[in-house]
């Protein structure tokens, strides 16, 4: 079962979703999902609704005002190409108005790059693993429309410090990414994306790009993001795509979590913001679940945990870690201070 219907399965994301599936071409891989697949893999869920068809049709009938605005909403978008991912679309649909609404892109990053070096006349060659003898070209593609796709122009910038050998071709993807991220960050209060790779050179052809204005959707995605990775990890799956680089990840999973929590903690927090932080910054790293675990084993030595109540109604010191239950507060307890104990 895909990314996507685990976390529309979930408690927390089942409150009666429309699933919107926009696509002009699907390629069958490890996230990727078919609508009618979706759809039988949903059937006997109260309140689903997946809804496919082509992405311009689509995007235009939720923009119409003809759609139920009281309404839970879950786009999945996958565009064959690039040129139809109009940044302004997504920033439209967050007008409407609808009760709640969740996007999950596939963006192919490096065909984007990749397009922009052609439009720009670049002279500089991009890397083998970068070019796509199969590629669209579309010679009536320009520079403007590439701006709308990005939300703004500054992909020119980033490539312009490619042509000037300052970057190359992968730090540019990188910055091209964080600084998508961040456009859709004045969107959506919460974004989160995992790069698609090949084993063979390790370098991100797509990234799925989720974004939510809910902490819960979330957890819940990175979560499912983790699991994937987690499930590729132990595939031998040779020349197909695969979510983070095996090598990556292994290196980030080697650096010591509870530094990572501590470093976060500058001041106390509350665990949810605690989550969001850790999250936004080191991705799918590791899921919610090992970032508590390793803070209620810290409790007394490496940090300070309140909750409120602090009882049961039965008198019981409470030790639960659930944020929705009761109101948990984090905070690092200095070595130093720990010495003088």
């Amino acid at each position: 079962m895909s990314i996507t219907e685990n976390y529309l399965r979930s408690d927390s994301a089942a409150q009666g979703v429309e699933v919107i599936v926009l696509v002009n071409c699907l390629v069958q891989d490890a996230i990727h999902l078919d609508a009618s697949d979706l759809r039988h893999n949903l059937a006997g869920m109260p309140g689903w609704e997946v809804i496919d068809g082509e992405y311009e049709q689509c995007i235009e009938y939720f923009l119409s005002g003809n759609v139920d605005r009281n309404r839970n909403y879950f786009f999945y978008v996958d565009p064959y190409g690039v040129k139809n991912l109009d940044f302004g679309h997504f920033a439209n649909l967050k007008k409407v108005g609808f009760k709640s609404i969740e996007m999950l892109i596939n963006f192919n990053t490096t065909g984007f790059l990749r397009e922009g070096c052609r439009l720009l006349n670049l002279q500089r060659e991009i890397p083998d693993w970068a070019a796509d003898p199969d590629g669209e070209t579309d010679g009536k593609n320009t520079a403007d429309r590439m701006d709308e796709v990005a939300g703004g122009s500054y992909w020119q910038a980033i490539l312009a410090d490619f042509q000037a050998k300052t970057i190359d071709f992968h730090q540019a993807e990188d910055a091209f990414s964080a600084a998508y991220n961040a456009r859709l960050g004045e969107l959506f209060k919460y974004v989160v994306n995992v790069p698609i790779k090949e084993r063979s050179h390790h370098m991100p052809k797509y990234r799925l790009v989720f974004a939510t204005d809910y902490d819960e959707g979330l957890f819940l995605m990175a979560d499912e993001m983790h699991a994937a990775w987690q499930k590729l990890l132990a595939q031998e799956r040779g020349g197909q795509l695969y979510l983070f680089d095996v090598t990556e990840l292994d290196a980030q999973r080697g650096l010591n979590i509870q530094d990572r929590v501590t470093a976060e903690l500058h001041a106390p927090l509350q665990l949810r913001d605690l989550l969001v932080r850790l999250i936004q910054k080191y991705g799918i790293t590791h899921t919610t679940r090992e970032y508590t675990t390793t803070i209620r084993k810290g409790d007394g030595a490496l940090f300070k945990i309140v909750r409120q109540p602090a009882t049961t109604p039965t008198g019981r010191p409470v030790i639960s870690m659930d944020y929705d239950k009761y109101q948990i507060t984090i905070s690092s307890i200095p070595q130093k201070q720990l010495l003088l104990m």
